[in-house]
C-alpha cells in the first residue's frame, strides 16, 4: 500500500515567503511559519495563544544553518519576548508546531522539545544553538506513542518546505545495504559514497592524494571551498593525503573533482559499487 499524503498550504497574506500554515488532510498535527518581519502581523491570530513546540532559524555570517529549539504554552508570548530580547537578534523566522484541536499540553511540548533537540544534534544538519540542560518534565506513558507520531508527521512536513532540519545524511539502513555503496579506487584514493536524490554522500574515512594541477590555479573557488571544508574540520591534511573526518554532501558526483581531486576524470565512471558497475551505468543508462 502506498503511504500517499496530502499536505495544505495556506498562504495567510498571498505571499509565498510570508506567513503561512501547513498541515496534512487527514492528521491533527499542523504548523506556520512566521518570517521575523511578519511577526506583528502574526499576532492577531487566535491560535498563537495556545501550546506549540517551536524552532527559530537563522544563518551565520558564513552561512552556516542555525536552529534554536523550544516549547512555549503561549506562543505569541514566546516569540514576542523574543523579538524583544537584544540578546536573540539573530533569528529570522519561526517554525512551529502543534495540534489543530489545541490538546498539546506542557508535559507534551516538553518531551517534544527535549527528543527535537536530540535528533537534530543527531543529523547535524543545523548547529544547534541550545544549551546541554536537559528537561526532566514527566509524561504519561500512554502519550509517548502520540508524541512519536506527531515528531514522524512534523518531520514530513518541515521537510516539505525543504527545512532538513532533522533529515539524516544517509540512514543507517542505506549505509548497512551494500547495494546503496560506491566505491572509488583510482589513482591510490580510496573512498565510498552513497548516491541519492540530494546529491552524492561521500563517507567518513575516505582518503586521496593531496595535489593540485596547473588550471585549477586559475579558479579561485577550488581553494576557497577546500579551504572551508579544511576549516570545519569535515576534511584533515595529513602529511600527502586529506582525510575526511565527516560525511559530507556534494551536489553532484563531479562536483567533489575540482574541491578535492587534482585529476580530471568521468566521476560518474569512476564511482562503481561492490559489482564493478559505475554509477553512470546504474542511475543513468
Amino acid at each position: 500500500m502506498n503511504n500517499w499524503k496530502t499536505i495544505i498550504t495556506y498562504l495567510v497574506n498571498w505571499d509565498a515567503i510570508g506567513i503561512k500554515t501547513v498541515e496534512f488532510s487527514n492528521r491533527l498535527i499542523k504548523w506556520i511559519y512566521i518570517p521575523r518581519k511578519d511577526l506583528k502581523e502574526s499576532m492577531e491570530r487566535d491560535e498563537l495563544k495556545n501550546s506549540w513546540v517551536y524552532f527559530l532559524l537563522w544563518e551565520d555570517d558564513e552561512w552556516n544553518p542555525l536552529a534554536y529549539i523550544w516549547q512555549a504554552t503561549f506562543l505569541w508570548k514566546r516569540l514576542n519576548d523574543h523579538d524583544r530580547d537584544t540578546n536573540k537578534d539573530f533569528w529570522n523566522i519561526a517554525v512551529a508546531f502543534t495540534y489543530k484541536d489545541w490538546t498539546l499540553n506542557e508535559s507534551d511540548i516538553n518531551f517534544l522539545e527535549r527528543e527535537l533537540i536530540k535528533l537534530a544534534r543527531k543529523a547535524q544538519r543545523f548547529k544547534i544553538k541550545n544549551g546541554n540542560w536537559w528537561n526532566n518534565w514527566l509524561i504519561q506513558e500512554y502519550r509517548i506513542p502520540d508524541m512519536l507520531e506527531f515528531i514522524s508527521d512534523l518531520k514530513v512536513l518541515l521537510e516539505s518546505l525543504w527545512f532538513k532540519l532533522f533529515k539524516e545524511l544517509a540512514s543507517k539502513e542505506e549505509l548497512k545495504n551494500e547495494e546503496n555503496i560506491y566505491y572509488l579506487h583510482s589513482r591510490w584514493s580510496n573512498a565510498k559514497g552513497v548516491y541519492s536524490n540530494e546529491g552524492f554522500l561521500v563517507l567518513k574515512g575516505s582518503i586521496w592524494v593531496n595535489g593540485i594541477i596547473p588550471y585549477q590555479l586559475k579558479m579561485w573557488h577550488i581553494k576557497r571551498n577546500r579551504d572551508e571544508l579544511l576549516k570545519k574540520w569535515i576534511i584533515e591534511e595529513i602529511e600527502d593525503w586529506f582525510v575526511f573526518r565527516k560525511d559530507y554532501l556534494f551536489k553532484t558526483p563531479t562536483s567533489w573533482c575540482n574541491i578535492v581531486s587534482w585529476w580530471n576524470l568521468n566521476w560518474w565512471t569512476e564511482w562503481r559499487n561492490k559489482d564493478g558497475k559505475s554509477l553512470d551505468e546504474i542511475e543513468r543508462k
